[in-house]
C-alpha cells in the first residue's frame, strides 16, 4: 500500500530505508563518540572536582567510564531531532520556523541542559555533542539513497524488511 506525504508517493520499502538510515545516523554518531571518548579522555566534572566534593562522591569510581567529551547523550538526542526535523522537511515541507521542528530541538537540548546540571559534562562536551550529531546525521541521511521515483521503486524486487525482523535481531 502506499500513502502519500506531501503528495509524494511513499511505501513500506520507503519504511525500511527511513529506519536503517536512522540506525546508520545513530551508529556512526555512536562510534564517533566512542573513539573521540577513548582519544580525548577529559574527566568528568565531578571527578576533576571530586576533592571539593569529596563528602558527596566519596564511593565513586574516578576511573572506569568517566570521560567526558563529548556528551553522547547529547550527540544521540541531536541524531534523533536532526533526523526528525529531515523528514518533516522532506515529506512535509516544515523548516526551521515551524513550532514541531523546534520543539524536537528543545528537547533534545534540554537533554544536554540535563546532562551540564548533573554535572556529568562540560557545556563544550555538550555543544560539540550537539553539533556532531546533527552534522553526521545531516550527512548520513543525504548521502543514503532513498529518494526513490516511482518507475524505479517498481524496479526493485526487494521486500520490505518487517519491523519484527529487526526487533528480533537486536
Amino acid at each position: 500500500p502506499r500513502y502519500e506525504f506531501h503528495s509524494q508517493p511513499f511505501s513500506k520499502f520507503d519504511d525500511a530505508r527511513f529506519f536503517l538510515s536512522y540506525l546508520e545516523a545513530h551508529s556512526v554518531t555512536f562510534f564517533t563518540t566512542q573513539l573521540t571518548k577513548f582519544l580525548a579522555q577529559r574527566q568528568r566534572p565531578w571527578v576533576a572536582y571530586r576533592n571539593f566534593c569529596a563528602p558527596l562522591y566519596q564511593y565513586a569510581d574516578a576511573t572506569h567510564g568517566n570521560v567526558s567529551f563529548f556528551s553522547g547523550h547529547a550527540s544521540a538526542a541531536f541524531v534523533s531531532a536532526s533526523f526528525h526535523h529531515r523528514m518533516l522537511q522532506r515529506f512535509q515541507g516544515k523548516n526551521l520556523g515551524d513550532a514541531e521542528v523546534w520543539s524536537v530541538y528543545l528537547a533534545a537540548a534540554l537533554t544536554g541542559v540535563m546532562r551540564i546540571g548533573a554535572d556529568k559534562h562540560y557545556f563544550t562536551d555538550v555543544l560539540t555533542g550537539a553539533v556532531v550529531g546533527t552534522v553526521l546525521t545531516r550527512w548520513v541521511v543525504d548521502l543514503s539513497d532513498y529518494e526513490i521515483s516511482a518507475p524505479r521503486r517498481q524496479e526493485i524486487a526487494a521486500p520490505p524488511i518487517p519491523l519484527f525482523a529487526w526487533v528480533i535481531a537486536f
